[in-house]
């Protein structure tokens, strides 16, 4: 078997083959590299040799945390209301509570948000100001709640004048998109309300009639 190695060699020879690689085995027979990889080769792949920074083949692509959270969409609204309303937020609308007698006094609506207010004590709610307001609900219950003048904004503005001489000095939403006005209250309404142009305005507001509400 010694021999045939060796005439294995000399013919490898002749032929320029490269035997460097082969290892001699039992009894004399060579036995072939094995066989892999080229030794230039990039264990990572074969684009990972123009990129350095290209990860393992093992690696797993990271994913964010699962306790990471995300805001909600209306987040900063919502604290920006709870930051400007005098009441309190129901979600994105600021609602004024003045169940009290002789409460409130001057009510305000914050820019930038529906506002509801509930002058439910006698005497309470002196003023509203609705004018910066996206839309406004007010609710006058009280006995001389509203005394002066509930101004409405450009938005949809409801005013229910429901308490005995409320609404004293009127209601103004001529601006408003569209308006209501009810006046229930004994002698509720003294002054009358300026309603949107086209709007009925017999004792109060309604938007019957063409062209009265354009929202």
């Amino acid at each position: 078997m010694r021999s045939t190695g060796i005439a294995v060699l000399l013919v490898c020879a002749a032929c320029s083959f490269d035997a460097s690689g082969y290892s001699s085995g039992a009894g004399g027979d060579l036995v072939p590299p094995a066989t892999g990889p080229d030794a230039g080769s990039d264990p990572r792949g074969p684009d990972a040799a123009g990129n350095p920074g290209a990860p393992d083949a093992g690696d797993t692509a990271r994913t964010p945390d699962a306790g990471g959270t995300t805001a909600p969409p209306d987040a900063g609204l919502s604290a920006t209301c709870d930051a400007l309303c005098p009441g309190t937020c129901e979600g994105d609308v600021c609602v004024i509570v003045c169940d009290a007698d002789d409460s409130c006094g001057n009510v305000a609506c914050p820019p930038g948000f529906a506002c509801r207010v509930d002058c439910a004590g006698d005497g309470s709610c002196r003023s509203v100001d609705c004018t910066a307001a996206t839309a406004c609900e007010v609710t006058c219950s009280g006995r001389r709640s509203c005394d002066r003048p509930v101004a409405c904004g450009v938005g949809p503005c409801d005013v229910a004048c429901a308490g005995d001489e409320s609404c004293k000095r009127g209601v103004a939403c001529a601006a408003a998109c569209a308006c209501q006005v009810t006046c229930d209250g004994h002698d509720a309404c003294r002054a009358p309300a300026s309603c949107p142009p086209g709007c009925s305005d017999d004792f109060g507001c309604t938007t019957d009639g063409d062209n009265c509400a354009t929202c």
